[in-house]
């Protein structure tokens, strides 16, 4: 399974897994825009659509929204052949 989560600042959490699993976690300074908020989320990388790259040898997508809140963005590639 290749899913994901962003979790906002002071999101409580916890983790627990039934078998092996890899995680990679990436973890960022925030700093708080005004009324803006970003929300927690989860998904799988496989839902989200593909960006174009023309003449590239690689899928990406990206995995948080486009938007102030989120002044950040992860993404992932795989290489095609």
């Amino acid at each position: 399974m290749d899913s994901y989560a962003y979790l906002p600042p002071d999101f409580e959490h916890s983790l627990e897994c039934d078998g092996s699993a890899t995680l990679v976690v990436f973890e960022r300074r925030y700093k708080f825009l005004g009324t803006y908020v970003t929300e927690h989320i989860t998904g799988s990388t496989e839902n989200q659509p593909l960006l174009e790259t023309p003449g590239e040898a690689f899928q990406l997508r990206k995995l948080l929204p486009v938007s102030l809140p989120y002044d950040f963005n992860i993404h992932v590639s795989a290489v095609c052949f």
